[in-house]
């Protein structure tokens, strides 16, 4: 029988109860695991690491976006023969990968996607910069919309998922384009620009539909430059909540294995919702680099 090493969101406020619905909600399927709660994003790495060096394969994550980050970005910093099984179990503010494999958004009634051997290959990202390299599943940016993931992440969390788009309001007016440079591939864009994406997921910021043409498994990120006048913002919003921002003028997009970004002011870059520092940004893709528990 498979075994879980399951790993509870360091951040969350109740997350000994958290603990507690993980290991009730496992059991009441009949799945044998391990369920612990580090203390802090570096002591969730230092386990996550350790638990793949003793052995184990299986990792089902509880809480949203960053918390997958977090646990992704320590099994890719050893070698697999096989890529890892992770599974996530939401419970965050923000879990908009659970949306692209339309999974519960409650702890139990995900905990049932973890019976049985189905998994879906799924592309993990790098990205590398002045921080040094940095795992993601979901995606990586530059400018606005880093910026507003940094705002987002000091609001209260009884918000939920409300808070990017409270932070994107927010951040807006204060929020001046700059002249950037976009390598993707043969691609490439030079001029001015709001925001720039390298998306491997299509959902993120709370739900918004950013990248409906990106794609797990294809091996490459979906880039997409924002070259939007910020009074042109609410009705360009608009259409990228529901994915139809694709044929706006302003919208520049391409798909590649490898990108590059470059700012004439350094931006402030994330990926998937955890600030990491600031353009230059690169960034490449490891095909199949996770198998995504479904």
């Amino acid at each position: 029988m498979t075994a879980w090493k399951v790993l509870v969101n360091p951040r969350a406020g109740d997350r000994h109860r958290l603990e507690d619905r993980a290991r009730d909600a496992l059991t009441a399927f009949g799945l044998e695991c391990d369920v612990e709660s580090p203390d802090g994003a570096g002591a969730m790495q230092e386990r996550t690491l350790a638990a793949a060096m003793a052995g184990w394969t299986h990792f089902a994550v509880v809480g949203g976006d960053g918390t997958l980050n977090i646990v992704v970005d320590a099994l890719m910093k050893r070698e697999w023969s096989r890529p890892p099984v992770v599974a996530l179990l939401p419970s965050g503010t923000g879990s908009d990968f659970a949306r692209t494999f339309a999974l519960p958004q409650r702890l139990e009634e995900a905990s049932a996607h973890l019976v049985g051997e189905r998994t879906y290959p799924v592309d993990v990202g790098i990205a590398e910069g002045s921080w040094g390299t940095r795992a993601f599943v979901n995606e990586v940016q530059a400018g606005l919309g880093a910026a507003t993931a940094g705002i987002s992440e000091r609001l209260p969390r009884r918000i939920g998922a409300a808070k990017y788009q409270i932070a994107f309001w927010a951040t807006l007016p204060r929020f001046a384009a700059t002249q950037v440079k976009v390598q993707a591939g043969r691609r490439s864009y030079e001029g001015s620009a709001l925001a720039v994406v390298a998306a491997n997921g299509q959902f993120f910021g709370g739900g918004l539909n950013i990248a409906p043409r990106a794609s797990l498994r294809d091996g490459k990120l979906d880039v997409q430059a924002f070259n939007i006048r910020r009074r042109n913002a609410v009705p360009v919003f608009q259409r990228i909540k529901v994915g139809m921002h694709g044929s706006h003028p302003g919208v520049h997009r391409m798909a590649a294995e490898e990108v590059s970004i470059e700012s004439e002011v350094p931006w402030p870059v994330e990926a998937d919702g955890e600030p990491l520092g600031v353009t230059p940004l690169r960034a490449r893709v490891i095909p199949n680099g996770i198998e995504f528990k479904i």
